[in-house]
């Protein structure tokens, strides 16, 4: 027979704060593009741009766009430009 851990309330994130953490995960792995992280999550985009702004986030977003080694070219539809810039610069 399976015993299952009862995990106090106080314990456990609230929703917000896993919805939080989930958008933060989303613009790390896009680089702070907001349009791509909330495709990511399946957010329309407006609706993550207002919990930008519920949760504080603007500055996250800035420093994450900031740290792209190609900002520029951070809201380019193509992957593949930014791959052939950084291959040109490597050489």
């Amino acid at each position: 027979a399976l015993e299952y851990a009862v995990v106090p309330r106080a314990f456990l994130p609230s929703p917000d704060e896993v919805e939080k953490s989930l958008m933060m995960q989303a613009l790390q792995r896009t680089k702070g593009n907001v349009s791509k992280a909330a495709k990511l999550i399946g957010m329309q985009r407006s609706s993550f741009r207002y919990r930008i702004e519920r949760y504080g986030l603007e500055e996250v977003v800035q420093e994450i766009s900031q740290n792209d080694p190609f900002p520029i070219l951070a809201h380019s539809r193509s992957d593949g430009a930014r791959l052939r810039l950084a291959e040109g610069l490597a050489e």
